[in-house]
C-alpha cells in the first residue's frame, strides 16, 4: 500500500501487483560469420540492389545465432531500403570474394 497526498491528508490507494512478461527471443543472424545481416542489408541497399535479389542473396548465407529461425524477407527489404536512404547504421565492409559470392546468390 502506499501513501498519496491530497488536500494534505494522507490517503490509502491500493497497488495491484503484475506478473512479469518474458520477453521474446529476438533473432540474430550472422553472414560470412563475421557481419551481422542488418549490416549487410545496408550494405546491399547503399549498392542499389533490389530487394528481391537481396532476399536470394541473404537467405542463403544466413546462419542463425540459436535455433532454426529463417530470416525473413520482410526483415531484409526494410534493410535494403534503409540503406539505400543511408538513415541509420553502419554498412558491413564486404571483401571482393564475398560480394561476388553474394551476386551469383542473387542470380
Amino acid at each position: 500500500m502506499k501513501k498519496a497526498v491530497k488536500n494534505h491528508k494522507a490517503v490509502k490507494t491500493s497497488v495491484k501487483k503484475t506478473k512479469a512478461v518474458k520477453k521474446e527471443k529476438r533473432n540474430r543472424f550472422f553472414i560470412f560469420g563475421d557481419f551481422s545481416a542488418s549490416s549487410v542489408g545496408l550494405a546491399l541497399g547503399r549498392k542499389g540492389w533490389k530487394p528481391a535479389a537481396a532476399i536470394k542473396a541473404m537467405q542463403k548465407f544466413a546462419k542463425p545465432v540459436d535455433g532454426s529461425a529463417v530470416l525473413s524477407p520482410v526483415a531484409i527489404r526494410n534493410m535494403v531500403f534503409v540503406g539505400r536512404k543511408g538513415e541509420v547504421g553502419t554498412p558491413a565492409k564486404l571483401t571482393k570474394d564475398q560480394w561476388s559470392k553474394l551476386q551469383k546468390a542473387a542470380a
